[in-house]
C-alpha cells in the first residue's frame, strides 16, 4: 500500500512541475464588424500542433509550453 501511495505522488508531483512551465495565452474572439463574440473559433499556433476552441462567448485559453514560443 505504501508503494501505491508513493507512486501516486511522485505522479501527480511530476505533473505539477510540467505545469509551471507553460504559458498561458488567452482571449476573445469577436467579428470585426458587428463586435459580436464567435463561438467555437479554432485557435492554434502556426507551424505547430496545439490548439483549442473558443467558447460560446468567443473567449479561450491556449496553454503553450516555454519551447514553442522560441
Amino acid at each position: 500500500m505504501k508503494k501505491i501511495i508513493t507512486s501516486l505522488f511522485v505522479c501527480l508531483f511530476s505533473f505539477a512541475t510540467q505545469a509551471q512551465n507553460k504559458i498561458l495565452i488567452s482571449g476573445n474572439i469577436a467579428d470585426n464588424a458587428t463586435k459580436e463574440p464567435l463561438p467555437f473559433v479554432s485557435v492554434s499556433l502556426k507551424k505547430q500542433l496545439i490548439g483549442t476552441v473558443s467558447n460560446e462567448n468567443g473567449n479561450f485559453d491556449l496553454y503553450v509550453s516555454d519551447e514553442m514560443m522560441n
